[in-house]
């Protein structure tokens, strides 16, 4: 059974938003993500989990709202 995909979107205090998509594979969750960052701005940087044994791609975006 495949692992259900989740987008999981954090704020914080000073305007720091984290993103994190979780169950796709390869560049899906970059794919998936697409209109967060596209609404939010670019991120202030990206990172992105190395797969291991074919297990799905966690990648996690940052961006700050404001100034």
């Amino acid at each position: 059974m495949a692992k259900p995909k989740t987008i999981i979107i954090e704020g914080a205090p000073g305007g720091k938003v984290t993103v994190e998509a979780d169950g796709f594979t390869g560049k899906t969750c970059v794919e998936a993500t697409a209109f967060i960052e596209q609404a939010l701005g670019p991120p202030a940087s990206k990172r992105r989990t190395k797969p291991a044994y074919n297990q799905p791609v966690k990648t996690n975006l940052r961006t700050k709202i404001g100034g």
